[in-house]
């Protein structure tokens, strides 16, 4: 047998609501990844230990490591709940908690993926970029730098980006960041005691977009930008309308003409919606997306993984 290269290691967290979202991600990772590169997926799995699942975690992880042997699953069971107190329980979900205390379990380097993605190219460009000591690597925000600019705006800036402002001020704004892809260096994070400055925060309605706005404020100043296309969100259609001197405008086409990784921020999710007819250009990624769940559906089959239904 030959010996596979050093080991991505990948991090998915998912609550009851989102198991089987997170191991669409974990196979499109798989389907663009040379088989001569070890892969370890950690699944941080958030549930209330009271109650049953009805899902079988451990059918879906033996199951895609039969069919992609360079693969391990490390599946982490965590009652998110008892570590949290008062409203930071109320306004965000355990999954989207846990994965703000990943040195809890982790070190290394560990690229975290949300749940509500897909990936489109091999992964091991990106898990290698040397971070050159920085917290984490991240995609800035192109969404929310976006200049309005034709004249029936008046030049006024997004409010997003206005938010940008007052997460991280007026200097800083066009480095906010969104949290959905994020390559982490978990020994600089516990070095510099990031967990328990994430979970001593209050996550209350002065934040807008919750720990996505923490993250940026903790990390601000020590993070590496990665290219856009490691985490292309639907902020593309908005250059049909912005200026040439919008911020970053050539990586941000760069991230439209090819990306790595196509994130379905926002509300509306490929697994609700065949189509967004607001903006054409995501349909092939949502039609693909939609086919890696059915596979996963089938594959699945007969295993007592607890599947959802085709879509």
């Amino acid at each position: 047998m030959v010996a596979l290269k050093n080991p991505i290691q990948i991090l998915l967290c998912a609550d009851e609501g989102y198991i089987h979202q997170s191991f669409v991600v974990a196979l499109s990772v798989l389907k663009h990844m040379k088989q001569d590169r070890a892969l370890t997926v950690h699944f941080i799995y958030c549930h209330d230990a009271t109650k049953s699942s009805a899902y079988n975690i451990a059918a879906y992880c033996d199951q895609l490591g039969k069919t992609y042997p360079n693969c391990t699953f490390n599946i982490i069971e965590f009652d998110v709940t008892s570590m949290f107190h008062g409203e930071n329980r109320l306004h965000i979900s355990a999954a989207t908690l846990a994965r703000l205390i990943p040195t809890r379990w982790l070190s290394g380097k560990v690229l975290y993926l949300d749940a509500d993605l897909v990936v489109l190219d091999d992964v091991a460009p990106l898990f290698d970029t040397d971070l050159a000591g920085k917290l984490m690597g991240v995609v800035r925000s192109y969404d929310l730098m976006f200049y309005a600019r034709k004249a029936r705006y008046k030049e006024k800036k997004s409010k997003f980006y206005r938010h940008a402002e007052t997460i991280l001020g007026a200097d800083h704004a066009e480095d906010y960041f969104n949290a959905g892809v994020l390559l982490l260096d978990l020994d600089a994070w516990a070095a510099r005691d990031v967990d328990a400055k994430l979970t001593a925060r209050n996550y209350g309605q002065d934040l807008h977009l919750r720990d996505q706005d923490v993250l940026n404020q903790v990390a601000l100043g020590d993070v590496k930008f990665l290219h856009g296309r490691w985490n292309a969100i639907k902020g593309w259609a908005f250059l049909k309308r912005a200026g040439a001197d919008v911020p970053y405008r050539d990586e941000w086409e760069g991230c439209y003409k090819a990306p790595a990784i196509v994130h379905f921020a926002g509300r509306k999710k490929p697994w609700q919606y065949s189509n967004f007819n607001w903006f054409r250009p995501y349909y092939k990624w949502i039609k693909l997306y939609r086919a890696y769940w059915n596979e996963l559906v089938v594959v699945m089959a007969g295993t007592g993984a607890g599947l959802k239904d085709k879509v």
